[in-house]
């Protein structure tokens, strides 16, 4: 009679733990939307050619400084630290035109791995023959990744959202991993007239 008690016991913590995880509503699925869009116009060459995003499905934390943006917005950056407390999973729900992939953190580990190990097998080859590396390990490593996802520029991943209290300005932090570079963005975004646009953005990416 315990046995079955305890059972019931952690299938209820276990559905309320389920209950209990932060939902990501509409409003924030357009404002990760609208960042995805500004990063995408800012590159011509990706504009004319079929671009895919490949978005990572859990938030991260980013560190935000305590620069201008912190101190002029003490509550949204206040609210951004608490929200980024716990993370959330994204779904395929953005309201973008152009194609985007959601995948897990373990999808990008077994490729890379995957890469990893080809380096591995190159520079074994490479030094039996003339005692040297093979280089490009960058290249050779995210292979696979560019092989399964071939018009992404690597994967990008988000913060959750913060808000100040009376919803006009949000906080969303996106940062992008392909390889070559990791680069990281803070968008502060105003709500005007119910739109919401990008208000001022910190720190950027490369253009290829």
């Amino acid at each position: 009679m315990k046995k079955v008690i305890l059972t019931i016991l952690l299938i209820f913590s276990g559905v309320g733990g389920v209950l209990a995880a932060p939902a990501v509503s509409r409003e924030e699925y357009a404002i990760y939307a609208l960042v995805l869009k500004s990063i995408r116009l800012e590159n011509p060459a990706e504009r004319k050619t079929k671009y895919s995003f490949v978005i990572l499905d859990e938030t991260f934390a980013p560190t935000i400084d305590d620069g201008e943006y912190a101190a002029k917005f003490v509550n949204l950056t206040k609210d951004f630290r608490r929200r980024n407390e716990t993370p959330v999973r994204l779904a395929a729900r953005l309201p973008v035109a152009f194609e985007y992939r959601i995948i897990g953190k373990s999808r990008i580990d077994e490729l890379l791995e995957t890469g990893a190990r080809a380096l591995q097998r190159i520079e074994e080859e490479a030094k039996r023959r003339n005692g040297g590396g093979g280089g490009g390990g960058d290249d050779i490593i995210w292979r696979p990744f560019y092989d399964a996802y071939r018009n992404s520029n690597g994967y990008h991943r988000f913060s959750r959202i913060g808000f100040t209290p009376d919803r006009r300005f949000a906080l969303v932090g996106v940062e992008r991993k392909n390889g070559s570079s990791d680069e990281s963005r803070t968008v502060i975004l105003r709500k005007i007239k119910g739109v919401w646009t990008i208000h001022v953005a910190y720190g950027g990416f490369s253009v290829s």
